[in-house]
């Protein structure tokens, strides 16, 4: 397998512990023996020490004195409540989860940082969760202890004469919009600009140009990763190749903390876009041609196609709010585009059109959006290798015509990404990511404020359980990790399928005492 760094050990060496606990390379005594004797109990008994659980009791702030130890050890700064910069880094994404506040965050500068943190939450028993962006979408990158902030390593560094470029854990995709393409480059990203790297990458992220490139885990080159007992080690192809396939797929968040990524870049050539819409009436016959056309559509063409509401009012009460869109990009010339798309404007002739030829840093503004936003929950699912049907479609309709309101619809409705191309090429064995035979991933999504009361809430959340569930027949079983689901009851194999036995052995070598664990964490058992 060419692992190199003996996971199963957890190191108690003064050596290592200096070089992660001390400025000055001097072995603070005191602090390893206590340190190591947590770790070595955990090791006995199998018993998390601390994780990212957001459920777990932090320390009371009384205990002042080992939050200043911690601070004591930290390049970056620790933030405390009252800080001026705390609030704003602690919300997640998702205002779903914005009442989990952490008791401090660490804005880690340097790898030395991320080290010390976790060996420092697990000598006292302090619950952790790691953020690069915060989007998760379960709320999994909040806690009520120690929030790992990678936010301040964000350097991006291109290596013309590799092809790759190095980014550090904390970059985002708007990060990436206005470097690479100085270079004429691109890698995989996706369209909302604050989604941070790690997730994306860990967790199979694709985009626009995810057809003609593969996912994000399909052009890692190298990773460098922090373990649960503060080792720093690096995963590719030949060291440390376990890890490396599991991390490529397994969704961030569950081996270690990753603190960079070397991605292999693609030239970019010629760019087109397209943005269409349609009234409702014309949605079943411009989704039916769109699924004629991807199945057999060269990978340089992408696709999002959406059942969409505007507005707050539930559309049973205003239908003027219902429509479809579609929105893409070739890469190619508008004029082999607008060939491309000849069949579905004669299956139905869209009410609004754009296509136009954009530099890829346009085409990146082009689609930039951070979508879904405030509170909100969504659901996926793969539509497999023959498409949808006309039941599909219909089922699809008959629910987003349902949903029942709320002062926020920003992600309500019914939408399908394209998948095939480059996504498909390798074996679903071959990476952690199982979902390699999709046709389509199908999100259905429902959105509140917090000025809505609780019981639009409730109907929003019913609302898409009951569409979800009512897709069925027309979906697999699987689901996608980067769209996490805290509701999901079958997410081990919805997520992993066939890949879940080998992840329980990575997580088994790499964390045994399972220290970075939350609500949908790998297991370490079956």
């Amino acid at each position: 397998m060419g692992q190199t760094a003996s996971p199963n050990a957890l190191h108690s060496s003064s050596a290592l512990y200096a070089a992660a606990m001390s400025r000055d390379g001097a072995i603070d005594r005191r602090q390893f023996l206590k340190s190591a004797a947590v770790v070595a109990g955990a090791a006995a008994t199998g018993v998390s020490v601390a994780g990212c659980s957001t459920t777990s009791a932090a320390p009371s702030p009384a205990k002042a004195d080992i939050w200043q130890e911690l601070a004591r050890h930290l390049r970056g700064p620790l933030l405390r409540p009252g800080d001026p910069r705390f609030r704003a880094l602690a919300r997640p994404y998702n205002a779903r989860y914005a009442d989990v506040l952490p008791h401090g965050i660490a804005v880690c500068q340097a790898n030395v940082d991320v080290s010390r943190c976790i060996l420092w939450a697990r000598s006292h028993h302090v619950p952790f969760a790691v953020r690069s962006g915060g989007h998760s979408y379960g709320g999994f990158s909040a806690t009520s202890g120690l929030l790992i902030s990678l936010k301040e390593m964000d350097s991006v560094n291109v290596d013309a004469a590799s092809g790759t470029v190095r980014l550090e854990g904390g970059v985002q995709n708007r990060d990436l919009t206005g470097l690479l393409p100085t270079h004429g480059l691109m890698v995989p990203t996706g369209r909302c600009p604050t989604v941070g790297i790690g997730g994306f990458m860990l967790g199979g992220g694709f985009g626009f140009n995810s057809r003609y490139l593969g996912l994000g885990v399909d052009k890692l080159v190298s990773t460098t990763m922090v373990t649960a007992d503060g080792r720093i080690v690096t995963a590719d192809a030949d060291t440390n190749s376990d890890l490396f396939w599991a991390l490529r797929g397994g969704g961030g968040g569950n081996f270690g903390v990753n603190l960079d990524y070397t991605v292999a870049t693609t030239p970019v050539g010629a760019l087109s876009v397209y943005k269409l819409g349609w009234a409702w009436e014309q949605a079943p016959a411009a989704m039916t041609a769109f699924n004629q056309l991807m199945a057999g559509a060269p990978d340089r063409l992408s696709a999002r196609i959406g059942l969409d509401v505007t507005g707050t009012t539930p559309p049973s009460n205003d239908r003027s709010a219902l429509s479809m869109s579609a929105l893409g990009q070739w890469f190619g010339t508008p004029g082999e585009l607008e060939a491309l798309l000849a069949p579905v404007f004669a299956a139905a002739p869209p009410a609004a059109k754009l296509i136009e030829s954009l530099p890829y840093e346009k085409a990146l503004e082009f689609f930039a959006s951070n979508v879904p936003t405030g509170s909100f929950t969504e659901k996926s699912s793969y539509v497999g290798p023959s498409g949808f049907g006309a039941s599909c479609v219909e089922t699809a309709m008959s629910w987003v015509e349902r949903w029942p309101g709320s002062a926020n619809s920003s992600a309500v409705g019914f939408t399908l990404f394209a998948w095939g191309g480059a996504m498909n090429r390798p074996a679903a064995t071959d990476t952690a990511f199982v979902h390699r035979d999709a046709s389509w991933l199908a999100v259905v999504g429902s959105s509140w404020s917090k000025s809505d009361p609780q019981e639009v809430i409730d109907a929003n959340l019913t609302y898409a359980n009951d569409f979800h569930q009512a897709l069925t027949p027309f979906v697999t079983d699987q689901a996608y990790q980067n769209f996490i689901d805290p509701s999901l009851p079958n997410w081990q194999t919805a997520y992993y399928g066939e890949n879940l036995p080998r992840l329980i052995q990575a997580k088994l070598d790499w964390d045994p005492d399972n220290a970075f664990t939350f609500a949908q964490s790998v297991p370490v058992r079956a």
